[in-house]
């Protein structure tokens, strides 16, 4: 059975929403940051992208 894709239409998103939503990104973001495991893990993906953008 197919789906139909449901789009949101971000203009209609109330501006407060918006804030909230990113607040709890970037708090969501910063506790990620704060486990050195996954700290490594985003150095060494972006020391690779930044090899292969300068290969490129």
């Amino acid at each position: 059975m197919d789906k139909e894709i449901e789009y949101i239409d971000a203009g209609k998103i109330p501006q407060e929403r918006l804030d909230s939503m990113a607040g709890t990104l970037v708090e969501a973001v910063r506790r990620a940051f704060e486990d050195p495991a996954f700290a490594a893990r985003f150095e060494a993906w972006k020391a690779a992208r930044e090899k292969a953008a300068q290969a490129s």
